[in-house]
């Protein structure tokens, strides 16, 4: 078995590439001036419908008509995925804070780039029905992806990597492909909300290339957001 080169390195990644860069409390803090604030949408009565809706207008083409994803094409699951999460990563493509040249596009359309579109987009996909499973690596050996989690992430993202209702994101279940690139964009700072005290580029570094496979790998055979853990 491969030895661990930094645990704390990994701890550093992971969660900050979801609890502290894309956590509510980042959002709060950089929403200063916005018209897209936390509270504001958070506060209006969603309409799942209308939600529904706007998904198979704007989402369906990249993200599936159930939002599964897209395994080999690296699109994320978000049927399931953590309403409040769902409701700050709406508003950061839509303020140009997170990368995704698609994204950016999407979210300018008139009808989605307000709070009632953003609440209620984010209230269908949260309840939507989940995938029956993503994209997996061809390794079965999940050992060591699992030894990295245990051992660094789940303070943040919970045992079974399903986040939180604050808005830390459920990780267990997602593709496969996404998760080993968002780890790697993460290192390269392309999440622009960040908190600027973690240093990502160091603590990817700290970590292989085989180990980040190992991590998404184990992450992708989590249930969180598949059918498997339907409630």
């Amino acid at each position: 078995m491969r030895a661990f080169r930094s645990m704390s390195a990994a701890a550093i990644l992971l969660c900050g590439l979801s609890a502290a860069s894309l956590s509510i409390d980042t959002l709060r803090a950089h929403e200063a001036g916005s018209s897209l604030s936390l509270e504001r949408i958070w506060a209006i009565p969603p309409d799942a419908g209308h939600g529904k809706t706007l998904y198979q207008l704007h989402c369906r083409p990249c993200h599936g008509s159930h939002g599964w994803g897209d395994g080999p094409r690296a699109i994320p699951a978000l049927a399931g995925q953590r309403e409040k999460y769902l409701i700050a990563q709406l508003v950061h493509f839509a303020e140009g804070r997170r990368s995704g040249q698609g994204m950016h596009d999407t979210m300018q359309q008139p009808d989605l780039n307000w709070p009632q579109a953003i609440r209620d987009l984010a209230a269908f996909l949260s309840t939507a029905p989940r995938s029956p499973g993503p994209e997996y690596s061809g390794d079965p050996d999940l050992s060591v992806g699992r030894r990295l989690y245990k051992a660094a992430c789940k303070d943040c993202h919970g045992p079974s990597a399903e986040g939180t209702a604050a808005g830390v994101p459920a990780l267990g279940g997602q593709q496969y492909r996404y998760l080993t690139e968002q780890l790697d964009n993460f290192s390269a700072e392309h999440r622009d909300a960040a908190n600027p005290r973690l240093p990502p580029a160091v603590a990817m570094a700290s970590l292989s290339t085989r180990d980040v496979e190992d991590i998404a790998n184990y992450l992708a055979h989590l249930s969180y957001l598949t059918a498997d853990n339907a409630q």
